[in-house]
């Protein structure tokens, strides 16, 4: 319970596995939503999607990224190998935008569900009042950068 904050942002949601997985989800969800625009996509192809999410082989993707130099297609070459059926739709219709963006999205997410629950702590006065004695830098747009006591305007 006494997990440090930088500690809890490296085990959940900045680390390259998240990325993996979420790049796997959001390929899974473009791909459910286009049998409705009439494009031949098949319950077995994103069923396997679907159970193959989490199966990301990462010294396969980190050798593919080598390759390729570009880490979204390094991921759907690797998911690919993973999905067979599946491959040939993998990445229909996205762009690297659409995962890149999504994904950072999806850490912001996750990042804020970590962070505001615990800012009535990070804002009490009583933690103003401990750290009072600690000197920070500070500034604003009108002052320059100077040093400032915590818990202190």
């Amino acid at each position: 319970m006494n997990e440090t904050l930088q500690e809890m942002v490296q085990n959940s949601f900045c680390n390259y596995k998240h990325f993996c997985f979420a790049i796997s989800k959001l390929h899974k969800l473009l791909v459910e939503t286009l049998p409705a625009l009439g494009l031949p996509i098949t319950d077995a192809q994103i069923a396997e999607m679907e159970s193959h999410a989490e199966d990301i082989d990462f010294a396969m993707a980190a050798e593919e990224e080598r390759k390729l130099r570009h880490d979204v297609m390094a991921h759907v070459h690797t998911f690919a190998h993973c999905c067979p059926t599946a491959a040939p739709i993998i990445h229909l219709g996205a762009t690297s935008c659409y995962v890149g963006d999504n994904t950072d999205l999806i850490a912001l997410r996750d990042g804020f569900n970590i962070l505001l629950p615990k800012r009535n702590t990070l804002t009490s006065p009583r933690l103003a009042l401990h750290t009072s004695s600690e000197s920070d830098c500070s500034c604003s747009v009108v002052a320059r950068t100077q040093v400032k006591r915590r818990g202190h305007r």
